[in-house]
């Protein structure tokens, strides 16, 4: 309530008390802002006007706000609680978009390193192809060798290298590409 207002209204008192204690009222321009001021140093809560005769004109109780009752303070703590909980909010949304992005970088890292290993296995795998193809060749003429020398047919190990010899080069190994090619390496 605006005291001032209260005290300027027809018809304006001459004498004021606030808690049965006598208010001053001035004489001059600023007697009512006088008057306010005074009533708030004195800290009261029943304010009376009174006419000159002495008779009350009007009474009221005046709001006074404790530390319990304020108001200010608890919409400022409002405002300040809506103002965390926005930048709560923004730094999730923010965290989660960084970590998303963060994860698709790894998933994408990941799949070079598939692609990397799968690149390196087929040429290991051809490697090897390779090296079954020179292997057969090498029994093949270590078949002959021993043959020539007279180990020939009869012989255990000559059996043996001839027929590890026919076998690798009837044999159609699987390309590095996935299509069959021979022993020599003919697709």
């Amino acid at each position: 309530m605006n005291v001032k207002s209260w005290l300027r209204r027809n018809p304006q008192p001459a004498k004021l008390t606030l808690d049965g204690t006598t208010v001053p009222i001035g004489t001059g321009p600023k007697r009512w802002q006088e008057a306010c001021d005074t009533i708030d140093a004195m800290d009261g809560s029943r304010l009376q006007a009174h006419d000159a005769s002495g008779a009350v004109l009007r009474a009221t109780t005046l709001d006074r706000e404790t530390d319990d009752d304020a108001p200010a303070a608890t919409s400022s703590t409002s405002n300040d609680l809506q103002h965390l909980a926005t930048l709560l909010a923004t730094a999730w949304k923010d965290g989660a978009e960084v970590g998303r992005r963060k994860e698709d970088d790894g998933f994408n890292k990941l799949v070079v390193v598939v692609e990397i290993m799968s690149t390196r296995l087929a040429q290991i795998e051809t490697a090897w192809q390779q090296m079954l193809v020179v292997q057969s060749e090498l029994y093949a003429e270590l078949a002959e060798a021993r043959a020539s020398e007279g180990e020939g047919e009869g012989s255990v190990m000559g059996i043996i290298g001839q027929a590890m010899a026919e076998r690798s080069v009837k044999k159609k190994l699987p390309a590095a590409n996935g299509k069959a090619s021979s022993a020599k390496g003919e697709a």
